[in-house]
């Protein structure tokens, strides 16, 4: 009887230590919690550093805004108010604005896109894309900048985005007659190859959402079996579904808490590249990536962002 319980408790022992060895998976954060902003120059790449900044909410801003191809005058500089323990800070235009609730415990995000204020094309004819997008001012964790480094898709058991969000979208008034309308939130994933040379990048974005009028095309009128490329070349670039991924859109308006793993998605994307581009999941590292809004056309969208995380799972 002793020598059975001996035996037992040496069972139960090593169960623990295997537990707890370092083969056990594990979940790091690579990105900073939200706080801390800076506007970036419109049209600023988001990997620049804090000489595109031209405001910010205090030093060492740990996430910056980006205004792509935002239409008439900039963001303004930052606002500051106080609402009980936040404090507010709000930077608008009018073709966009934005509205940051910070306090001990962190920051909520409002971003917002007002399509009136936009033309319905280019010069070239091509319908006016305007992004607003959210990003941190570092690269993602174990990432040394110009070197094969970071967390690579093949190493990674789960790569989550997490985050607390409401997307709320509708026509803009007064209408201009634009022939493509849409728009919606997106949470990307930056990948970098150094063992391509040159070295390649991509981007991956997964649309969270679908509001569409006039002749919308895109995420509105696509059958999504695949992520689909809207780059061929480097650097790549491709638009994926949330509904691909197991979960449906979000509803207008309506708060929902996403844990969502984009690993199945980035994997099925590079095994389907386009000529040129890298299929080898060992060479391709998570570099950043962003969050936001994207609009064409006669659409105003509203969303709030709480809570955002990228967490690598690792074995």
């Amino acid at each position: 009887m002793v020598r059975r319980s001996v035996k037992f408790g040496l069972i139960f022992v090593w169960v623990v230590l295997a537990m707890a060895s370092p083969c056990a998976a594990k979940s790091l954060d690579l990105y900073p919690a939200l706080s801390g902003f800076a506007l970036r120059a419109p049209d600023a790449p988001q990997s620049s550093r804090p000489t595109a900044f031209y405001a910010q909410t205090g030093p060492n801003p740990a996430w910056a805004v980006s205004q792509w191809n935002i239409a008439g005058p900039r963001l303004s500089s930052f606002t500051t108010g106080q609402e009980g323990e936040q404090t507010i800070y709000t930077a608008s235009a009018p073709a966009a604005s934005v509205r940051i609730a910070e306090n001990a415990a962190g920051a909520d995000v409002t971003l917002q896109q007002n399509g009136a204020a936009v033309p319905c094309r280019t010069a070239s004819g091509a319908p006016w894309e305007s992004d607003l997008f959210l990003s941190s001012t570092s690269h993602a964790v174990g990432v040394i900048p110009g070197q094969p480094s970071g967390y690579l898709l093949s190493n990674l058991g789960a790569l989550r985005e997490v985050v607390t969000i409401s997307v709320a979208a509708a026509p803009s008034t007064p209408a201009k007659s634009c022939t493509v309308n849409m728009g919606g939130a997106v949470l990307a994933i930056v990948l970098q190859d150094y063992t391509a040379q040159p070295p390649q990048t991509f981007f991956y974005q997964l649309h969270l959402n679908r509001y569409c009028g006039g002749q919308a095309d895109g995420v509105c009128t696509t059958a999504w079996t695949r992520p689909l490329y809207y780059t061929r070349r480097n650097p790549y670039g491709c638009d994926d579904v949330l509904s691909r991924l197991g979960q449906p859109l979000l509803p207008n308006g309506t708060p929902r808490a996403l844990d969502i793993d984009v690993l199945p998605g980035l994997r099925q994307a590079v095994a389907s590249a386009p000529g040129g581009m890298d299929r080898d999941l060992a060479h391709w590292s998570v570099s950043g990536g962003y969050i936001g809004l994207i609009s064409w056309g006669d659409v105003a969208v509203t969303s709030h962002w709480h809570g955002y995380r990228l967490v690598a799972e690792t074995n």
